[in-house]
């Protein structure tokens, strides 16, 4: 018991410093374990610390507070831990949250059950009189708080709860028989009795008014205007509430059918508001009056059959009123065939008399009786009269007269008295008796019946001496012992409501355990236990067959099985597998086998209380192949296909078993996380809970879950890497391996050459290679590639995520594991590589740009592995901008490698100068890289705004230093055919005023008339803007520009006769030169334009006379030097 208080102590101090709230109520669960189910002895210690819970923030543990104090007041019902539990009950039923009050007052039937019966077995003496006044009070507060709670609650599932308990309260009040626990009893032991002729505290009157005013309270929600006002859950379970208190208790069915038929009139009226389902209960509750045949209820039958009428359901009350009319004349036709009633005087019936208690009770209750007889102690003998008084007079009849038979003769006054029964047995016996359905009160003055006459005195022989007979034992033959054993095992297993239940598992284990295989007592135990699991108490009984074969199987003696310094036992409950404490006075007269088994059970729970630890136990014996594993493995496959993959039977099996062995409980785990789906969330949890509480078993189970880490189903590989992530890896006993498995599941993604082939013919191993670790097991599905680590293997992109998902999970937790990443990526063949860098993006996110790992990666960059830098890179900057480390980083590379794709990531954490300064290198990009390095130009992150305007970018390219770079033009005209191929960002506009930044440059940019000829294409609308241009041009000498001359000639040319202003603008000489350069017709129209004094401008007179010269004169063809310069200028 110290032990377990010490436990407690630790588990109460964890639970106060936890701050999360789940894990708070995992340690209040533990200790509800040792305090409430194990020792509740130490309730009156821990209880008052406990019931501070109720002042915690965290709603869960509030919640678990009202869970806790319903298990506390049934574990040890004494009124100092009733008070405690009362008074904080009542103070959550205040509480803000409407789920802690409905927790609060749903505890508040079993607690209140459980007072009543405290004050009716304390109240007949005066010992402890005040602690049980005190009780009551409280009590009383307490219901006081819950009717309120059911009339003024703003929540309707609080409402509904106090209903019921209002309901449990009006019964229990008005009962004729009295829920009873004595003083000392368990709260198993509480039984119906009468109420008792003299109480200190509980007056049958007094109750019965609390019990009408309660019912009122009821009544009165029903009645309008309050009906009308309830939400529909509300009414139904009111009008089911009443209906019900009337039918148990008849004599309540004046208070409550004028209210129902109330209901009843206004539910048969038209545009009633009242709900259909409420109609429908009313109508069950008035057809329930019907068929009662209580007098009170007779009366009423008139007046309910027409309610049920104006509702429309005058059928159903015709059928119910036909039954009580035939009823009573069916009677006397079974006794008086001849003749009719009327004629025959019948003699008044005798009083009814009390059954005679049949002979097993009776004799259940007399060893009872010798059992607290036989104890000196003061408190057994106030027990022993408590329990007397509390036995019916009938029942205290017939044990008198069974009891006269075993008074002591003469010769036998100075023998001395039996032995005290075991303290277990006396316990066993209270509780069956207890469970007795008590017998109704009846009279008890009428005569019994007829015994008949006398019975006759018959001789009795001269007994004589036995005669000497020897006879010779004969053995069974194997076939009679196997059918004697299988016999007895089918008996014992269909006798599952027998009392001894506990010794029947342990029976059924040793039996199975015993009997040789051919037998196939396995065979129907299995049979048996799976057909019903937990209605036949598979998990107890398994857990007892369990331990006896391994005591069995690893051939432990009863001297080695001991345990040093063992204080405590554990013995398996048959109904919920519950471990509860047996003490060590139990232990004591086992012998062999039997102390073997509990010794080895208690060595065992020992070692799961103890806990994980860094260092690897003791695994035990080797078991695999034994029968211990075919019965282990059997029992959770059968349990696999019985019961749904929500149960959690097969874990409870496998952390509480005395061993694991290997390899069957691993493939075991592998075949369920093979299911897919709930089954590889069972076979996850299973394992992780063997990795927590089985040091042995540890690194089996991680195994395990590193392969499904790496299976190829991805439901389950997800789970599997994300336990070991969150709950594993930052285990530090586990971290070593984990890290280990994954990168040897990384390196198999890199390509090694094929082996050359020997002289043999045979294929050599690479030099000094070790095969990388794989998967040794079979699942409905592989969990790993069959060929992921043969020499020279192609893998595919899919292999490859499920090869390095693992290992790019651990980076986000550790990120120096980055750098191997990165290396076996620069090795790796082609889907290792696209699997690697399709995950890339969401690991660099999650590791953020800052990460001092990151920086020095991109610092000192691996070679070959620049493509998925690049990619976390761009990634990291998309929608972030770049802290000033990675800047510096980016510029650094280069600088180092001059490779334009490292400034993108950066341009969001550069200045507008930087940037500019940069713009010959970037048009070293691709198109896609390009198109990148725009748009983010244009959308700075977290500034809500560009860097550069549409109209800055296109200035910056035609302002690029290309000599500096060394950039070829070519490079230049693509990159701004990529510009111009945006149209929703380079608008008319944009094209506009890059044309008016551009024309004031001297010189003019080297592609500047190119671009003015593209701006004419694309944006019709700015033609009169470049036909001002043009004229802008001609007043700047733009033939001293020969290849811009070239340029606007050609723009002339194909605007034309819109250019014809800026063309009569040219001096004489240049305006030959360049109409040389254009067809005749446009020479004609020019000088049709000049001449028809249309033209905005002054048409010197020598251009005049030039037109005509050249419109005149012979056409001729050019010349092929001449022809030269016009496709160069063209060209441009």
């Amino acid at each position: 018991m110290e032990q377990t208080r010490d436990q407690a102590v630790q588990l109460l101090n964890d639970a106060k410093l936890a701050s999360d709230a789940n894990a708070k109520v995992d340690k209040l669960t533990g200790l509800i374990e040792l305090v409430v189910r194990k020792q509740p002895a130490l309730l009156q210690e821990f209880l008052p610390e406990l019931v501070l819970l109720q002042a915690e923030p965290q709603k869960p543990v509030r919640l678990f507070l009202a869970q806790l104090l319903e298990e506390a007041t049934a574990a040890a019902p004494e009124p100092h831990i009733l008070v405690t539990s009362l008074r904080c009950l009542t103070a959550l039923l205040g509480d803000a949250v409407p789920a802690v009050v409905k927790r609060s007052v749903l505890a508040a039937n079993p607690v209140f059950r459980v007072v009543l019966a405290v004050a009716a077995g304390g109240g007949l003496h005066e010992a402890g009189a005040a602690a049980l006044r005190e009780m009551w009070a409280v009590a009383s507060e307490f219901k006081s708080a819950i009717i309120k709670l059911a009339v003024n609650h703003s929540n309707d599932g609080v409402k509904l709860n106090a209903i019921k308990f209002l309901e449990q309260t009006v019964v229990l009040y008005t009962g004729d028989l009295l829920p009873t626990l004595y003083p000392g009893a368990p709260s198993e032991a509480l039984r119906m009795q009468p109420w008792p002729p003299s109480h200190a505290l509980l007056k049958p009157t007094v109750l019965a008014r609390e019990a009408e005013a309660h019912l009122m309270e009821l009544v009165a929600m029903l009645k309008p205007p309050k009906v009308d006002s309830l939400a529909g859950p509300i009414t139904i379970v009111a009008i089911k509430v009443v209906s019900s208190i009337a039918q148990q208790r008849p004599n309540f069915m004046g208070r409550v059918l004028p209210t129902l038929l109330g209901l009843a009139s206004r539910c048969g009226e038209e545009g009633s508001t009242v709900a259909v389902s409420t109609s429908t209960a009313v109508k069950a509750a008035l057809l329930t009056v019907l068929r009662c045949r209580a007098p009170t209820a007779l009366p009423w039958h008139k007046k309910v059959t027409k309610g049920l009428q104006v509702m429309g359901a005058g059928d159903a009350a015709e059928a119910e009123n036909r039954k009580v009319k035939e009823e009573p004349q069916a009677a006397p036709a079974q006794g008086q065939p001849g003749g009719p009633p009327a004629q025959q005087q019948v003699p008044a019936a005798a009083p009814p008399q009390p059954a005679i208690t049949p002979k097993a009770e009776l004799d259940q209750i007399m060893a009872v009786l010798g059992a607290l007889a036989a104890d000196p102690h003061p408190q057994q003998r106030g027990m022993l009269n408590s329990f007397v008084a509390g036995l019916q007079p009938a029942l205290l009849a017939d044990v008198v007269i069974a009891n006269m038979a075993r008074l002591p003769t003469r010769g036998q006054m100075g023998l001395a008295p039996a032995p005290a029964p075991n303290g277990a047995l006396l316990a066993g016996l209270m509780q069956g008796l207890s469970n007795r359905p008590a017998t109704p009160p009846g009279p008890i003055a009428g005569p019994r019946p007829p015994q008949g006459p006398p019975p006759v005195p018959i001789p009795v022989p001269v007994a004589r001496p036995p005669p000497n007979i020897q006879l010779a034992p004969k053995d069974l033959t194997h076939a009679q012992r196997a059918a004697l054993r299988r016999g007895a095992v089918e008996r014992i297993l269909a006798a599952t409501k027998t009392p001894a239940r506990h010794f029947r598992a342990g029976l059924l284990a040793r039996l199975a355990t015993k009997a040789p295989k051919q037998d196939g007592v396995a065979d129907e135990m299995l049979e048996s236990l799976l057909r019903d699991f937990h209605a036949q108490g598979g998990y107890a009984l398994v857990m007892k067959w369990l331990f006896s074969l391994y005591v069995a199987d690893a051939g432990l003696e009863p001297a080695d099985a001991l345990v040093a310094n063992t204080a405590t036992g554990m013995e398996v409950d048959q109904a919920d597998g519950s471990a509860v404490e047996s003490k060590p006075a139990l232990l004591e007269g086992l012998e062999g086998e039997e102390a073997s088994i509990a010794t080895t059970e208690s060595r065992i729970a020992l070692s799961h209380e103890a806990g994980p630890s860094g260092q690897e136990q003791r695994s035990g014996p080797d078991l695999s192949g034994s029968q211990y594993e075919a019965v282990l493995l059997a029992v959770c496959e059968g349990v696999r296909e019985a019961l749904p993959a929500g149960d959690r039977t097969i874990a409870r099996i496998l952390l509480e078993a005395p061993v694991l062995p290997s390899p069957g409980v691993p493939n075991l785990l592998r075949d369920l996380c093979a299911g897919g789906g709930d089954w590889a969330t069972l076979g996850l949890t299973t394992a992780q809970n063997i990795i927590m509480l089985r040091p042995p078993n540890r690194f089996a189970a991680l195994g395990v879950v590193l392969d499904v880490a790496v299976c190829k189903q991805s439901d389950a590989r997800g789970k599997a890497i994300r336990l070991v992530a969150n709950k594993l890896f930052p285990m530090i006993a586990l971290a070593p391996r984990i890290e280990r498995f994954a990168s040897q599941q990384l390196h198999s993604l890199m390509e090694r050459p094929k082996p050359k082939p020997t002289a043999a013919g045979k294929p050599a191993l690479p030099a000094g290679g070790k095969r990388l670790h794989a998967a040794n097991v079979q699942l409905k599905q592989p969990l790993t590639a069959a060929n992921a680590d043969e020499p020279g293997a192609s893998i595919s992109e899919a292999d490859g995520n499920r090869l390095c998902g693992l290992y790019c999970v651990l980076c986000t937790k550790r990120q120096t594991l980055l750098r191997g990443l990165f290396e076996v990526y620069a090795a790796a063949g082609p889907g290792g590589k696209a699997a690697i860098q399709k995950q890339a993006p969401a690991l660099a996110r999650v590791v953020g740009p800052a990460a001092p790992a990151l920086i020095a990666l991109v610092n000192a960059t691996p070679p070959r592995s620049e493509p998925l830098m690049l990619a976390c890179l761009y990634a990291l900057t998309e929608k972030d901008k770049p802290p000033e480390a990675l800047v510096k980083a980016c510029l650094a590379q280069h600088t180092r490698r001059r490779d334009p794709r490292w400034l993108v990531p950066a341009l969001a954490g550069m200045t507008r100068a930087a940037v500019v300064a940069v713009f010959p290198s970037l048009l070293n990009l691709d198109a896609a890289r390009f198109n990148d390095m725009i748009h983010r130009l244009r959308n700075v992150p977290e500034e809500g705004k560009g860097l550069m305007n549409p109209s800055e970018i296109l200035v910056a390219l035609h302002t690029a230093d290309l000599q500096k770079e060394k950039i070829p033009i070519r490079k230049l005209i693509l990159a701004l055919n990529l510009c111009l191929d945006q149209r929703d960002v380079f608008t008319p506009e944009a094209l506009a005023l890059t044309l008016q930044q551009l024309v004031v440059r001297t010189p003019l940019p080297p592609l500047f008339m190119r671009f003015v000829i593209q701006t004419q294409a694309l944006a019709p609308k700015l033609k009169g803007y470049i036909m001002e241009l043009l004229g802008t041009l001609v007043s700047r000498n733009i033939w001293s520009e020969p290849q811009q001359w070239k340029g606007w000639v050609m723009c002339a040319k194909e605007t034309a006769p819109d250019s014809f202003p800026a063309l009569l603008q040219l001096p004489t000489a240049m305006l030959k030169e360049a109409l040389r350069q254009m067809p005749p017709a446009i020479t004609k129209q020019l000088l049709e334009f000049a001449t028809s004094g249309s033209s905005p401008v002054t048409v010197p007179r020598t251009t005049l006379v030039l037109l005509k010269e050249l419109t005149t004169a012979v056409p001729r063809l050019p010349q092929p030097a001449e022809a030269q310069p016009a496709a160069s200028g063209s060209a441009s």
